[in-house]
């Protein structure tokens, strides 16, 4: 039992203050920062950072560096507009900050409108259906510091009105049993109103104009 000696039958007598369970394990170096920091500091800490940027930006633009968040917020949330049959590309950095090498789970979904595609790439793999599975897309083992870059890919068909958006979410999650959200970012694109030319025909006979949003080449 908590707080007795060896067995013998003897109780320290002492006050145990600040008892904290958590699941899953936690490294020794994790348990020394909790108790360094103190009672802020009861969580554990993330081991893992996302850091999201559009795919036409420089490296340098990931931001929101060491902020965790369940639920996407500020600038884990990247937003762009393209035209139908066109692409938006975010890279998605997912970062070791633990002190101990370890692998993590990732996760994605989608929320939006039809007739959009969503694909995820680690180089030239096409992941979606591991990151749409229940465990997860492992990103095999980083060392503290290290990274891995997820690809996302956001294309409206042509037949997607302007204005329609899709969201796509990736959490960093904590096991097979998703127990908890460690970090979480959006990539968000909206279709853009596509300006064009569209020619109607009529009989002298008819009243109304037909072909309206008809388009052939």
């Amino acid at each position: 039992f908590l707080g007795r000696h060896g067995g013998c039958g003897y109780y320290s007598s002492a006050w145990v203050d600040e008892v904290s369970l958590y699941h899953p394990d936690i490294s020794p170096a994790e348990i020394q920062t909790i108790m360094y920091v103190g009672p802020a500091g009861k969580g554990p800490p993330s081991p893992v950072d996302l850091l999201v940027k559009l795919g036409s930006e420089a490296d340098t633009a990931y931001e929101s560096n060491d902020v965790h968040q369940e639920i996407p917020a500020g600038a884990q949330i990247r937003t762009q507009g393209v035209a139908p049959l066109s692409s938006a590309t975010y890279q998605v950095k997912v970062e070791n900050d633990s002190a101990a090498p370890r692998s993590f789970s990732l996760r994605a979904s989608e929320v939006g409108d039809l007739g959009w595609t969503v694909q995820y790439f680690v180089g030239d793999q096409e992941i979606n259906s591991l990151l749409h599975s229940q465990t997860g897309w492992d990103t095999g083992i980083l060392a503290p510091g290290a990274n891995r870059a997820v690809r996302v890919v956001a294309t409206p068909s042509k037949t997607v009105p302007g204005n329609s958006a899709v969201s796509a979410f990736i959490q960093a999650i904590s096991g097979p049993t998703a127990n908890r959200t460690w970090d979480a970012i959006e990539a968000r694109t909206a279709c853009l109103p596509l300006a064009q030319l569209d020619l109607l025909v009529r009989r002298d006979s008819d009243v109304n104009l037909l072909g309206n949003d008809v388009y052939h080449p």
